[in-house]
């Protein structure tokens, strides 16, 4: 997926900055749609493990049933 390498490369600082950018994340988003593969099922990804304790709810949840929990994107 062409428009994920861009956003993903640097040091921390500055992919939080790319992945901050609308144009980047409409890009990527529309990457998933183009060239869907089990990477980007997100009915069948799921939470395994929440690193903290006020995430406990989602683990076991699909990406796409914590999107519609969250209000976000998938």
């Amino acid at each position: 997926m062409p428009n994920w390498v861009q956003p993903l490369v640097g040091n921390a600082e500055e992919r939080a900055g790319k992945l901050r950018e609308p144009s980047v994340r409409v890009a990527m988003k529309q990457d998933t749609i183009d060239w869907p593969n089990f990477r980007t099922d997100f009915d069948r990804m799921r939470v395994l493990e929440a690193a903290f304790q006020r995430n406990e709810k989602y683990e076991g949840v699909s990406i796409n049933q914590l999107a519609v929990m969250t209000g976000k994107e998938p």
